[in-house]
């Protein structure tokens, strides 16, 4: 089947019919030379060198720069782009593409994509590089690999983003296959700085989504693609672009054929090549009419149906010279030439399923001259020439890549990573050390700073890898596992110092070791906590650890557990923080073996669910406990009491923190040797971030960038606090980032000083009638406060009593609950009482702007949680009137009768009657009958009782 697509531009009529590649053609795509629409990056292009991978010194400064990724995907191709000048690869790890220098253990990194490289393609002469991905803001991007950056980006036009992309061997075009169905395939002329494609055409969703693509070596008018059943044959010129789709099956050959994977063009011949899943090949020829070929040499037909492998093929390629290289799942890489006779093979890459094979770009006839003195294996015909081939790169679905050297065939192994998620990382306390470990089983020990691997641990199939922890002097591991045991292994060699533990029923998600190593704690996602403790015997070479005992302590997902001391005595401290939003402290020392005991239980948010613990640095006179909740908001816990002593709007980026991590240093101290800065790392769903400590709700006192595309599940700090690190789950990666807190800094200062970086935060900002409306209120609460009935002269103050608060907060538009204002007043109460021994009784407009902004909602209140509350409480949406008063006064914060009457006679502007409220007080129904339908919907509670727009 035939179809063809037009450009929006009026080409020729007289080329709606593609015809034989003539003279003709070959003048039109004559290789010009790629011309980069980057300008600020053009000197750079021109003058680059195969071997001078630019690295620019003047780089922008950030606080977080990533320098270094760990693991990459393993379903994507690794292209070799090695030459007589230098040995480099180039691969996708996320959103990011590697440049990896073998010889010098380098990376360049390649950013610029949000969402994950889906697929990725290079120039025949290995200089150009091409990467695309798949998701919002979606974009294709074309790569110098001489100097690493980018000379042109496609945005426009792509849909949801490119599954397939080809380059031809001129350079000079590419193809892109769009993800969405119906996809679209259009043919680019990168050199240009045309945003539209010369030409494309709209695929019937009949052939299914085509997954590969790929150009002829010889006429880059013909390329190729394929899904799963059909494989289309393209020819394009002069903004024409025409396919012919067929479909091969069991029936086509009467035998089985399995699932098409690759396909490639034969070169010196008009046929082509498909292989499948079933090891064999399907060779394609141009379609005959009455024994003559077709004209349009894009008009192929299966010709016959050849068995390459024993076991699913691949992938399959071509090399330098034009053999066919075909790769199997059993890790066999074999060699044929175009007439499909089997040449040579290596049967010996016993790394996993073969995903790619590059070759470097070096031609053979030199080979022959640089290399004649050294014996090549022999090729597997009659003849047996000399099988000569340029090293390749192999890449394996296990995620190990290998360099092979033809002329001796020899292996090395250049990356092995984990090839299934990334979940925990945990970094030495005192030296460059990273570990890693996942869903793959198995755990990586790297110094990373020589990025080397210096040891591993393989654990058995279903013990996956969940959560990791360094003790305090790095002596020991402790591992948790999804199936719910725990390994404590040498810190070293990685191997257990005890047997396993095996007292969770379900995935351990959190461990921690006590700052003395006397005390490990675990939690699982069975709501348990439980600990072991360190057994010291006669020799030191005998200590062990032992099974302490375990508390369901939670009833809901426990989201943090914490070590501390006790002020007084130095001791360990336990404490677990739930969704339930109970926190719960331990009495180690009254604990015995099974039967952990419990000192204390405090609910700590009312509406807001905790999401990350970790105690306050050093940098106040009093020890606070920092606590991250679900509404974007920082609270300051009193460690020893538990009261709330501050609450601060912490970053509101994409959503809220999940993990912390207190930066080791830098350390800023004062003329008295107390600590007056640090630094605050987090995470949430796809990003990593960075605060100043102290943080007083200031915007600009944090920043933060895309980590992973995906979920970013794990974090870590090295010993020195240089470095970050974060495990991206699902995309088998580890980022490593340098931190710049200078950088920061100076951002802070540039967003300005005392309020000026709050007036945005409000309404019309300072000039806006929601400022003046604030300072009046704050004006009219101290009248009130005077009295209405004074008849001395009033005294207007720059501050006004804290008791106060709760109504300029309410006239201000903000309802904050019972427990809420005691937060906020306190905060303020106990704001200087460890310095100076007194409480503070009133509050100066600029600290009440900060109150106001820190305690609010970060992004108002919000109809839809309105509405979920009235479907969850009621039904269909509405609550009966009855039940829903009986709700108001039983859940939530007490509210006895009288003060429900209180407060709906003024919402509803009820006059003052006796009368009218003895009858509400007897029988509240009755009286509010007339006003308050007998079923309350969402809408009708906030528009008619609270008066709220929805």
């Amino acid at each position: 089947m035939s179809e063809t697509g037009e450009d929006t531009k009026s080409p020729d009529k007289s080329s709606t019919e593609p015809e034989e590649s003539g003279d003709d053609a070959d003048n039109e795509l004559t290789p010009t030379k790629p011309t980069p629409v980057t300008e600020q990056y053009e000197s750079v292009v021109a003058s680059a060198k195969p071997g001078d991978l630019h690295k620019s010194e003047s780089k922008l400064r950030q606080p977080l720069n990533i320098t270094w990724s760990f693991g990459y995907n393993s379903s994507l191709p690794v292209h070799n782009l090695s030459d007589n000048n230098r040995k480099m690869i180039f691969y996708a790890s996320a959103h990011t593409g590697v440049l990896y220098d073998c010889t010098g253990n380098e990376q360049f990194l390649l950013q610029g994509h949000s969402n994950p490289i889906t697929c990725t393609c290079s120039s025949a002469d290995k200089r150009w590089l091409v990467t695309a991905d798949v998701g919002k803001d979606c974009l294709v991007s074309i790569w110098d690999s001489y100097s690493g950056v980018p000379v042109r980006s496609i945005f426009d036009g792509l849909g949801s983003g490119t599954i397939a992309a080809a380059m031809s061997s001129d350079v000079c075009f590419i193809i892109l296959i769009s993800y969405a169905t119906p996809q679209v395939v259009s043919v680019w002329d990168w050199t240009t700085e045309s945003d539209e494609p010369i030409s494309k055409v709209k695929l019937d969703p009949m052939y299914g989504q085509q997954k590969f693509v790929d150009f002829s070596q010889e006429d880059p008018h013909q390329f190729v693609s394929n899904g799963d059943e059909y494989v289309m044959f393209y020819y394009w010129r002069s903004g024409y672009l025409t396919y012919h789709a067929v479909s091969v099956t069991d029936q086509t050959f009467n035998k089985p054929v399995g699932m098409l994977v690759q396909s490639c063009f034969i070169p010196q011949s008009t046929r082509a090549l498909t292989v499948t899943t079933e090891g064999s090949a399907v060779v394609w020829e141009v379609v005959k009419q009455n024994g003559v070929f077709s004209k349009n040499v894009y008009e192929k037909m299966p010709l016959k149906l050849s068995k390459l492998h024993s076991s699913s093929v691949t992938t399959v390629s071509l090399t330098n010279n034009g053999m066919i290289v075909t790769g199997d799942a059993a890790g066999c890489v074999k060699f044929f030439d175009k007439e499909l006779k089997l040449l040579n093979w290596y049967d010996n890459l016993k790394f996993g399923p073969v995903m790619s094979i590059a070759f470097a770009n070096v031609s053979t006839s030199k080979l022959h001259l640089v290399n004649n003195d050294t014996e090549y294996p022999d090729e597997s015909t009659l003849d047996a020439d000399s099988f000569v081939v340029p090293d390749f790169i192999v890449s394996t679905s296990a995620s190990v890549i290998v360099h092979v050297t033809t002329n001796g065939t020899v292996v090395d192994v250049i990356a092995k990573e984990h090839d299934a998620a990334v979940m925990a990382v945990a970094t030495h306390p005192s030296l460059p050390r990273l570990l890693t470990g996942g869903y793959s089983c198995c755990l990586k020990l790297w110094d990373y700073d020589q990025k080397v691997v210096l040891s591993n641990r393989e654990f058995d199939q279903k013990e996956f890898v969940q959560c990791l922890s360094y003790d305090p002097k790095g002596d020991y591991i402790g591992v948790g596992f999804t199936n719910g045991t725990v390994r404590v292994l040498d810190g070293v060699s990685l191997e257990d110092c005890c047997p396993p533990f095996h007292y969770s029923r379900d995935c351990v998600t959190h461990i921690t070791f006590s700052h003395d190593s006397t005390y490990i704690a675990t939690a699982d996602l069975d709501r348990c906590v439980t600990v072991f403790m360190a057994a010291s015997g006669d020799d030191e070479e005998d200590d062990t650890w032992q099974y302490l005992a375990h508390y369901r302590s939670h009833y809901k997902q426990i989201t943090g557990i914490l070590f501390g001391k006790h002020l007084d005595t130095g001791a360990p401290r336990l404490l677990s923080l739930g969704t339930d939003r109970m926190l719960v402290e331990y009495d180690l020392a009254s604990s015995s073996v099974d039967d952990l005991k419990l000192s204390a239980s405090d609910r700590i948010e009312q509406s807001a669910i905790p999401t990350a613990m970790i105690w306050y640095p050093p940098i106040t006179k009093e020890s606070f406990l920092l606590i991250t909740n679900s509404q974007y908001k920082i609270k300051l816990l009193n460690a020893s009491t538990k009261m709330c002593r501050k609450t601060m709007l912490g970053p509101t980026y994409n959503s809220p923190l999940q993990k912390l991590v207190i930066l080791p240093s830098p350390i800023m101290t004062d003329e008295f040797g107390q600590q007056v800065k640090r630094y605050l790392a987090f995470i949430n769903n796809n990003k990593i971030g960075l605060l100043i400590l102290p943080h007083d709700g200031n915007p600009h006192n944090s920043t933060c960038l895309v980590s992973h595309p995906g979920m970013t599940i794990d974090l870590a700090s090295s010993h020195d606090g240089k470095y970050l690190f974060t495990a991206g789950g699902e995309d088998c990666t580890v980022n490593m980032w340098s931190v710049d807190t200078e950088t920061l800094e100076a951002s802070k200062l540039l967003g300005g000083e005392e309020l000026i970086p709050f007036y945005p935060m409000l309404e019309g900002g300072r000039d806006g009638d929601f400022f003046a409306e604030m300072k009046d209120y704050f004006y009219y609460a101290q009248i009130k406060h005077q009295g209405p009935e004074v008849t001395t002269t009033r005294e207007v103050s720059t501050k006004m009593p804290i008791t106060q608060i709760p109504n300029v907060m309410r006239a201000l538009g903000f309802y904050p609950s019972e427990q809420e204002i005691e937060d906020m007043i306190n905060e303020v109460k106990f704001s200087e009482y460890v310095e100076t021994g007194k409480t503070v009784t009133e509050i100066n407009l600029n600290d009440f702007i900060k109150l106001y902004i820190n305690h609010r909602p970060a992004f108002g209140l919000s109809p839809a949680q309105l509405v979920k509350a009235f479907h969850v409480l009621g039904e269909n949406g509405s609550i009966d009137r009855a039940k829903l008063l009986t709700l108001l006064q039983e859940n939530g914060e007490h509210l006895t009768e009288t003060e429900l009457l209180d407060s709906l006679m003024t919402l509803l502007n009820y006059n003052e009657d006796p009368e009218v409220d003895h009858l509400f007080t007897a029988d509240p129904s009755v009286v509010l009958a007339e006003e308050i339908p007998q079923r309350v919907s969402a809408k009708q509670f906030a528009e008619e009782l609270l008066g709220l727009t929805t």
